[in-house]
């Protein structure tokens, strides 16, 4: 029985470790967003005791992207009740884009930092359809991900001091 807990345990580590070397077609997207974001990919925050593992985040002039990636194919469809995939009911990655919105809006709060922070779902898979969205958060298709990123209007200009003030809060509040 331990040997099969531990395992479970190595197939947990070796496949977290091979989703970070694995590049998703958002993170490909993201190499060609331009000199005034910073990208941040499979970044792990922590505050007070909560601990969050974020796919993407964009740092830039416009804000604070945060970005779930899903890579399902096939057809996907929002609805009032949560989401579906090929008709049948998934888990909903908005709770999840939720706790990393909470998570960020702490970290850059304790920090002094004023800015908009906004949530992202991506899906990934070339192949899938997409209807509908998210009720509380930007949702699109990575090959969408740079538009939708680049024109959403902000409230808050950041310069690169203020970027680099970010990524630095950020940064501290990585978990080892």
């Amino acid at each position: 029985m331990r040997i099969l807990r531990l395992l479970g345990r190595m197939t947990a580590f070796l496949a977290k470790a091979l989703r970070r070397t694995e590049p998703d077609s958002s993170s490909h997207e993201l190499k060609n967003i331009g000199k005034a974001y910073r990208v941040l990919q499979h970044v792990t925050l922590r505050y007070d005791r909560e601990q969050q593992e974020i796919d993407n985040l964009v740092i830039g002039p416009n804000g604070v992207f945060h970005i779930e990636t899903k890579t399902y194919s096939g057809s996907l469809v929002f609805h009032s009740s949560g989401l579906t995939h090929d008709g049948r009911e998934i888990e909903d990655p908005t709770g999840q884009v939720y706790r990393h919105q909470y998570i960020l809006e702490s970290i850059l709060a304790e920090a002094g930092v004023t800015c908009d922070i906004f949530g992202i779902i991506c899906f990934s898979d070339p192949q899938c359809t997409l209807t509908g969205a998210s009720s509380a958060f930007i949702t699109c298709r990575s090959d969408q991900l740079l538009y939708e990123i680049k024109t959403k209007v902000s409230n808050h200009f950041l310069t690169k001091a203020a970027i680099d003030k970010i990524v630095m809060a950020l940064e501290k509040s990585g978990a080892p």
